[in-house]
């Protein structure tokens, strides 16, 4: 950045500029301030496990999943603490975050194939709609079968006979 050059600098670095820019004062950074305490790794990545549970259980109960999703915070907290203190807890929940990382792909991949199975309803239709709702997902209307064009419909009545089966009471 050349002095005086301020073009290429988000909103946030302009606001941590130091300086009288008028006078012609070189702008330096100021030092960032500290809003929050830091997440150890191990709490962060608790934090995000219980997201992603969270979400995909939304999917099927929204009330369940949005309250997962917001004590996610303080069960990574709580776990994170647990951990410190105990090596067999810590133990455990690296091997579940291990284990995560695999759900995150497999989650990642659900994002994608979730939404094309919802758009050709190839879900059961209580799930297949409460998603199309809450991703705004069209859906495609369904063409009927070729078979169900061809075959007549039969009725039975509940005695089991059929319409038109009927003779003269002569």
């Amino acid at each position: 950045m050349k002095d005086g050059d301020l073009g290429d600098l988000s909103i946030e670095e302009l606001a941590n500029l130091e300086g009288d820019l008028e006078s012609g004062d070189k702008p330096k950074k100021a030092k960032p301030k500290k809003t929050t305490t830091r997440k150890r790794p191990l709490e962060k990545r608790l934090e995000e496990f219980f997201g992603m549970i969270g979400l995909g259980v939304s999917v099927v109960d929204e009330f369940d999943g949005k309250t997962i999703l917001s004590k996610s915070s303080d069960l990574a907290k709580s776990l994170d603490k647990l951990a410190s203190e105990n090596a067999s807890v810590k133990r455990i929940l690296e091997a579940l975050l291990t284990g995560s990382a695999w759900a995150e792909v497999v989650g990642v991949l659900g994002t994608v194939l979730v939404p094309i199975a919802v758009h050709h309803r190839m879900l059961p239709d209580e799930i297949n709609d409460r998603v199309a709702t809450m991703m705004s997902v069209p859906l495609v209307e369904p063409k009927p079968k070729k078979d169900e064009e061809k075959r007549p419909e039969i009725v039975r009545r509940a005695d089991g006979s059929k319409p038109g089966d009927e003779t003269d009471g002569d």
